[in-house]
C-alpha cells in the first residue's frame, strides 16, 4: 500500500449569498443590537455588530484549494498537522459527500472534519485502521452551523 495518501479540495464549502441573506444577516443584529440598547446592555451590541460584521465578510470568502495528506505519522490538512498520538478516532460518513471525522484528543477543537470528495475513501479508510480506531461519530454541531453561515 502507498505510504501516503494525498489529495487536494476545497478548504470549505461554498454557497453563494443572495442579497436576501445578507439583509436578513443586518435585520436581524440590528433589532438585536436595538433591543441591547434599551435594555441598557452596551458591551453585548459591539460584540452583535463585530460578529455580524465577521459573518458578511466570511461570507463573501471564495475557498482556497488546499493540499491534504493521510501518512504514517499523521494527518496533515493544508496548514494545520494531526499527529495520531493525538488523535483518538475517526468516521467516514457515507452520505453522497463523504467527509473525514477525526475526534481529537484533549483540544479546544474537539473534531476536525474534512472532504473525501477527491479521494478513495476505501483507501483512506483501510490506511487509518492501521493507526486509529474507527469509531462513528456524527458532524459537529459547530461545523454544521459553519457551513449554514
Amino acid at each position: 500500500m502507498n505510504t501516503n495518501i494525498i489529495w487536494q479540495d476545497f478548504e470549505f464549502e461554498h454557497s453563494h449569498k443572495t442579497p436576501d441573506w445578507f439583509w436578513s444577516i443586518w435585520v436581524i443584529a440590528i433589532g438585536v443590537i436595538i433591543f441591547l440598547v434599551i435594555k441598557g446592555n452596551i458591551i453585548l451590541p459591539l460584540l452583535i455588530l463585530v460578529v455580524a460584521f465577521t459573518i458578511s465578510i466570511q461570507a463573501t470568502n471564495k475557498p482556497k484549494i488546499i493540499t491534504f495528506e493521510i501518512n504514517e505519522t499523521g494527518i496533515i490538512t493544508g496548514q494545520a498537522k494531526y499527529p495520531y498520538k493525538n488523535l483518538d478516532s475517526f468516521w467516514i460518513t457515507k452520505d453522497e459527500k463523504p467527509r473525514l471525522i477525526i475526534k481529537i484528543k484533549n483540544s479546544f477543537m474537539t473534531h476536525a472534519v474534512i472532504s473525501l470528495r477527491n479521494t478513495n475513501k476505501e483507501e483512506v479508510e483501510s490506511f487509518l485502521l492501521n493507526h486509529l480506531k474507527k469509531e462513528e461519530q456524527k458532524e459537529p454541531l459547530s461545523h454544521k452551523v459553519a457551513k449554514y453561515l
